[in-house]
């Protein structure tokens, strides 16, 4: 769903109107419903119950609208890296809802830079991310004391081996209309392509004692952690 569709649904769900009696009549009629056993009036059922869990999710909150991942690049003058998120293959999509945030990794891209070392221009690959963070309750964030960061991890090896640090990474943060939009830099994951990649997100400075391994490969968070928690799975074909 595109940022005009949404806007869209959300004005749509905003102009409904229920009557006051709206929910005992509902779930009146999910009882009578149980009763029926043809399939296809369970299938109707079930797609009512869908559609009135995402009217009260949805409108339990009030969705921001989103900057593209072009608009986050282009903010943080990166015109070139903002041109690259306009790619078919740069959209990804992903959200987890943890607690009173809603994280969303928008976009991945692979991209060259221009680095200068010791006064000459070296061409250097490099993967862009973009995330955006915003709270269900609409409150912006005090950026002097946000501590929400972002590290890539790869399955198979721990976290003190491939992270932020080992990958070069560097984040930009903006923040606009309460939701803040990460530009996520980082050495390139193309060594990797032949394993899971990840982003996981974490509070404090690094990840380390905070992002476990997994006896699979995989990653969660250590036990007497409670911070943000959300780890992103880039796409198998993101490295075609």
């Amino acid at each position: 769903m595109n940022d005009f569709e949404k806007s869209n649904f959300k004005t749509e769900l905003d102009s409904m109107t229920f009557s006051p009696n709206f929910e005992d009549e509902t779930l009146k009629l999910l009882s009578e419903k149980k009763k029926m056993h043809k399939t296809g009036k369970i299938i109707k059922i079930s797609s009512a119950v869908a559609v009135i869990a995402i009217i009260m999710s949805v409108s339990a909150f009030a969705l921001p609208k989103l900057l593209t991942s072009r608009q986050v690049a282009e903010r943080l003058k990166m015109t070139e890296i903002g041109e690259l998120f306009e790619s078919e293959n740069a959209s990804i999509e992903q959200t987890i809802n943890n607690g009173n945030l809603i994280l969303t990794l928008h976009s991945a891209v692979h991209g060259k830079e221009l680095v200068n070392i010791n006064g000459i221009d070296v061409e250097e690959d490099r993967d862009y991310f973009v995330v955006s963070v915003f709270s269900k309750d609409g409150k912006e964030f005090d950026m002097s004391k946000n501590e929400i960061h972002f590290t890539p991890l790869v399955k198979g090896y721990k976290v003190h081996e491939v992270n932020v640090c080992s990958l070069g990474t560097s984040i930009s943060i903006i923040q606009e209309n309460g939701v803040l939009y990460y530009l996520i830099n980082t050495d390139t994951l193309k060594p990797f392509a032949d394993r899971e990649v990840y982003l996981a997100a974490y509070d404090g400075m690094m990840p380390f004692g905070l992002i476990v391994s997994n006896d699979d490969g995989s990653f969660g968070y250590e036990k007497n952690y409670d911070g943000v928690k959300a780890i992103f799975t880039l796409p198998s074909d993101y490295f075609n």
